[in-house]
């Protein structure tokens, strides 16, 4: 079982976008309960493929937006950079945003999840749920953090610390965090179109079940655009085509097709992506018919 404790759920922004495409590909092989402190009354219910545990508690919007002036004010100054931060600075940092997630340490200490999955480095509050209860369960951060200054501020030093795992966006994200956090075996380039196409925020969702989802499949080689291409023009059973939601398994470049318009855009697709979406056809097929397009020779001795 693994638990994702995030504080945008709903898709109304592009961090909910992403968390929801992480939790859905999480949820092709595992069971996910998604704590959230959004809801008018403390409820559990399901959402999709989802059980969603509301615990009505939200932090106030100004609080957040505090912490964001605070951040910039701060690394404006370069005392970000030291390291030391004035206690009464951290204070005024979670000030009305560590207490909405208290009522989390009860559903968590109910649930006794494999894995806790964070989304979202700067909040301490559901850090601090899951030690509570759970100080030894294994934490997987989904760091979406676009400010870069944000992801280097030492006062979330310990949420990075505190994870086997951690998830970035993008590849500028990725470096950032390993820069000032370290670990570079552990962080990860989850893919920067999660967020840039919002039909897809419903595929793992719709094929969870009997059939999996892949995120994508991505080199980096020196020629790794080109064979991205090339690879997708390999395959038999993945048909060439956008995902449009139906039965059969597609494949596609995202940089080339879906997401052509966001080349300038920070979010834009990587050249090298390749992107996968699974249909109903059998497994060991599909499998066959990759194991085939990666590997150019094994196409041709077929």
């Amino acid at each position: 079982m693994i638990a994702v404790l995030a504080d945008q759920w709903e898709p109304k922004s592009e961090e909910g976008w992403a968390t929801r495409q992480v939790a859905g590909a999480l949820a092709c092989s595992a069971d996910v309960h998604v704590i959230t402190p959004q809801g008018i009354v403390p409820s559990q219910r399901v959402d999709s493929v989802f059980t969603l545990h509301e615990t009505a508690t939200p932090s106030s919007p100004t609080a957040a937006v505090r912490r964001e002036l605070l951040i910039e004010a701060i690394s404006d100054t370069g005392w970000s950079t030291t390291g030391r931060l004035l206690p009464k600075y951290g204070r005024l940092l979670d000030r009305d945003l560590l207490d909405c997630w208290s009522a989390s340490s009860d559903i968590l200490a109910g649930l006794r999840p494999d894995i806790v999955v964070i989304a979202g480095h700067q909040h301490l509050g559901a850090l601090d749920a899951v030690d509570r209860v759970a100080p030894d369960v294994p934490i997987v951060l989904l760091a979406l953090g676009s400010d870069l200054n944000s992801l280097a501020f030492p006062h979330f030093d310990r949420i990075f610390d505190r994870s086997q795992a951690v998830l970035a966006i993008t590849e500028t994200e990725r470096l950032a965090i390993v820069e000032h956090h370290g670990g570079a075996d552990r962080v990860h380039r989850i893919g920067a179109p999660l967020a840039a196409n919002p039909s897809a925020l419903n595929e793992p969702n719709t094929w969870v079940g009997t059939t999996d989802y892949v995120f994508v499949i991505s080199s980096t080689k020196t020629h790794a655009n080109e064979e991205a291409v090339a690879l997708v023009a390999r395959t038999k059973l993945f048909q060439l085509a956008e995902s449009l939601g139906g039965v059969e398994s597609l494949i596609e470049v995202p940089a080339r097709m879906t997401h052509a318009s966001t080349a300038d855009a920070p979010f834009a697709a990587p050249g090298n992506l390749v992107r996968l979406s699974v249909g109903i056809e059998a497994v060991e097929d599909l499998v066959s018919d990759l194991d085939n397009a990666l590997v150019p020779a094994a196409v041709a001795r077929a």
